[in-house]
């Protein structure tokens, strides 16, 4: 299964040309990476299996340290999507859980007339941390401007109806009901659109149309089915990605 996925995204790879720069993007995650672990190893973070579970946020910075063959294919998927959002749809003001996908084109993040607000999380700590304190990386963004919100403004409302992109990931958006999906899609501008990624369980979202509704990652895409003024298309492509539209 990983092997023909793998497969999939190094023919997918010969066949692009719009591209960002893969190997400036190792070459500052591999760096990222090391920064991430040194920090969790010296919070003395409990990565046992009995304590972590199969919880892959937890793990994840432990598996890339020493990447599997076919890792640069599977990550360079989402990084390519994302590049071809923000290249068809050019938007002007972003809202992102995930600063560090930005650094596959650092031009992205000081292009003119585009502003930057990203979720209070982990993952900005990292960014700000291990990110933007590489060379490679405060050559072009270091002296970038953003903002910073936290998860509890976007349920208060702040800023609403201000976003025309919005990038999430799947985990970031994980709650006991829809309230929090509600918040983030109430961030879009009409015309806005949503790109939230690893919607399908790595696959396992698709074993079955028969029980398909009574997998978890059912109830969210129920609930945006159900908006009228949302325009939702659902790709089975690498993780799974959900695009969401506010057309009213």
């Amino acid at each position: 299964m990983a092997s023909s996925w793998f497969e999939r995204n190094t023919v997918a790879k010969m066949l692009t040309n719009a591209d960002g720069d893969m190997s400036k993007w190792i070459s500052i995650m591999q760096d990222y990476i090391a920064g991430i672990n040194t920090f969790q190893d010296s919070n003395a973070m409990d990565k046992r299996q009995i304590a972590v579970g199969e919880d892959a946020e937890l793990l994840k910075w432990e598996m890339l340290k020493t990447p599997i063959p076919g890792w640069e294919e599977a990550i360079w998927m989402p990084l390519a999507v994302r590049q071809m959002f923000l290249e068809l749809l050019n938007p002007t003001k972003i809202l992102s859980d995930n600063p560090v996908g930005f650094f596959y084109n650092l031009n992205e993040l000081t292009k003119e007339g585009r502003t930057h607000t990203f979720i209070n999380n982990i993952e900005l700590h990292y960014f700000e941390q291990y990110g933007l304190t590489q060379s490679d990386v405060a050559a072009v963004a270091g002296s970038m401007e953003y903002n910073a919100i936290d998860v509890q403004d976007i349920l208060d409302g702040t800023d609403a109806g201000t976003k025309d992109y919005v990038d999430l990931r799947y985990p970031h958006v994980v709650a006991l009901g829809t309230d929090l999906l509600e918040a983030y899609v109430g961030q879009l501008a009409v015309g806005g659109t949503m790109i939230i990624t690893e919607t399908a369980n790595y696959g396992g979202l698709y074993k079955s149309s028969a029980i398909v509704k009574h997998h978890h990652l059912y109830i969210p895409h129920e609930w945006l089915l159900a908006q009228s003024n949302l325009h939702v298309h659902h790709m089975p492509i690498d993780h799974g990605y959900s695009i969401v539209q506010r057309v009213s």
